[in-house]
């Protein structure tokens, strides 16, 4: 079992990864949810069905109806919805992230290792409360899932009021992931980054595009919540927003 334990000495929050032959089979879905009230309860209702477990981690104090909604969701399927509360407010992410401080709560690594923990099947999908599964999609990773160790989704981002869509992206980090007794996230130049150790190394990039990312049709301070006050002055979070501006239409591939 693994164990991090934090500088701040709040034993409440240390935590204890659960090994691998204790997980049971299926797959969880891990939100990390800070004010994401605008589009939580589409992105629930897309992947209820087809999930397993999902684990649902509070971000901090929330400024919207996201905690009512998660308790809602919780109270109306107790067994499947779980909803835990982490108080702090991790550091942003963007240049500089790698000089936090290690093994802290405020942290992101900790947190999502944190929520990570909180798991309890075998295979884990980071999802975020902008992201809307397309109805295809969960019996196309239920398919795919017992035959790779990693899984990239691709998405199609939608700007604007319309919710025009324009090109598709491949986030840098799995989504769908098996959990190894190594498996954790750590600390990276610009965001937090996933380790693992796999006797038998198996991705794949799903192809066409599983989800629609509405991050792009909300407010600047709902995008830049989690993002440093001088973002406007750094080149990594100009070249974030520009995706925000309407491009041309993403046609979907037949």
């Amino acid at each position: 079992m693994m164990v991090f334990r934090n500088i701040e000495g709040l034993q409440k929050y240390n935590i204890c990864m659960p090994d691998m032959e204790s997980r049971i089979p299926g797959l969880s879905a891990m939100l990390r949810i800070k004010d994401e009230a605008e589009y939580l309860v589409q992105s629930l209702d897309s992947i209820t069905p087809w999930m397993d477990e999902i684990v649902i981690c509070l971000h901090g104090e929330q400024k919207d109806d996201s905690a009512e909604i998660a308790l809602s969701y919780q109270s109306w399927n107790p067994k499947k919805i779980k909803v835990y509360l982490y108080p702090f407010d991790s550091f942003p992410n963007g240049p500089g992230h790698d000089q936090q401080t290690r093994n802290s709560v405020y942290e992101r690594a900790y947190f999502y290792n944190w929520c990570l923990s909180k798991t309890t099947r075998k295979y884990v999908c980071k999802w975020d409360g902008d992201m809307v599964a397309l109805p295809e999609t969960g019996k196309r990773i239920r398919e795919l899932l017992e035959h790779y160790n990693l899984i990239y989704l691709t998405g199609a981002e939608m700007v604007s009021e319309t919710h025009q869509s324009i090109k598709p992206f491949t986030a840098s980090d799995p989504r769908i992931f098996k959990v190894a007794d190594h498996t954790f996230y750590e600390t990276g130049p610009y965001c937090e980054q996933l380790r693992h150790r796999y006797k038998v190394y198996a991705q794949l990039v799903i192809p066409g595009h599983q989800f629609k990312h509405f991050k792009w049709c909300k407010s600047e301070q709902s995008i830049t919540k989690a993002w440093p006050d001088n973002w406007r002055e750094i080149p990594h979070f100009q070249n974030l927003v520009e995706r925000k501006q309407e491009g041309r239409r993403y046609a979907r591939p037949e």
